[in-house]
């Protein structure tokens, strides 16, 4: 069974004023880049992310990102996704001019870079 302890944090990727917070994670085992978006427990997380969960799981096709695995903290949920440069698709897809959808690849396994 996978462990929290297996991951290593690179950096913050996303911060929402709801309390949710996205990582750039690094998966120790294999070294693949991943990321884990940390939800605070609460009623409305007890309500909706276990559908989410288990839709986002039985979802296999090139365009959608991998769901991974969560775990339980004691003060959030973590979902853990396989990574892709470009950002939240809510941010791509409210900006006025969106990038062509070329320009969106996947992360390779290496660090990524920097800002």
């Amino acid at each position: 069974m996978d462990s929290f302890e297996n991951y290593d944090l690179i950096r913050d990727l996303a911060d929402d004023n709801g309390g949710r917070v996205t990582r750039l994670m690094r998966y120790k085992p294999t070294g693949e880049l991943v990321a884990v978006k940390f939800i605070p427990h609460g009623d409305r997380v007890d309500q909706l992310v276990p559908r989410e969960i288990v839709n986002h799981r039985s979802l296999r096709h090139p365009n959608v990102i991998l769901f991974r695995c969560t775990f339980l903290t004691p003060t959030h949920l973590t979902i853990t996704m396989d990574f892709t440069l470009g950002g939240e698709l809510l941010n791509l897809l409210s900006c006025p001019n969106p990038p062509p959808a070329s320009s969106s690849t996947s992360s390779p396994a290496s660090s990524p870079s920097k800002d």
